[in-house]
């Protein structure tokens, strides 16, 4: 609880804070050239994750948004002062196209499917990686990508 002014009247008024930290899979920069600097959190969702609980919280897919969503407007440029602007959430699903639409959505439906800071989000499930020789070049430089508020599948080093 702290306490916070309303910015409308000016009265002080006591605040819950709920404060949750889900820390993504992993996080790395990628350096792509013409494409730009990219800083990324890594999420491989295991279809074990609850897409949207009816009360919000931050134990499911969308919480992970809300939050990453609240951290990039907030502190992220302050503990990633290099990143600017860069900052990208991709999410890998072992499950079926479908739960990857549903992930997608989920998403959208959290930032808003037009706002521009849905294109931060991108998508792909795990059998569009191969396991060997191929996968980090086909990870990075195949178009397998879906991105937040598009259709069309987009290669990591395309610039929109």
């Amino acid at each position: 609880v702290r306490l916070a002014r309303d910015p409308k009247t000016g009265e002080q008024r006591e605040v819950e804070e709920v404060h949750g930290l889900k820390i993504p899979d992993s996080y790395f920069v990628l350096d792509m050239g013409t494409a730009g600097v990219r800083h990324c959190f890594f999420e491989l969702d295991n279809q074990t994750l609850t897409l949207e609980y009816t009360n919000a919280n931050a134990k499911d897919y969308a919480g992970k948004i809300r939050i990453l969503s609240t951290f990039y407007k907030g502190r992220y440029k302050e503990l990633f002062p290099e990143a600017g602007a860069s900052m990208w959430l991709l999410t890998v699903t072992t499950g079926s196209e479908a739960r990857l639409q549903h992930l997608k959505r989920t998403a959208e439906s959290v930032v808003g499917k037009n706002n521009r800071a849905a294109d931060r989000y991108w998508f792909t499930t795990a059998a569009q990686i191969p396991l060997w020789e191929k996968y980090f070049s086909t990870a990075l430089f195949d178009p397998i990508w879906l991105r937040g508020g598009d259709e069309r599948r987009w290669s990591l080093d395309e610039v929109k």
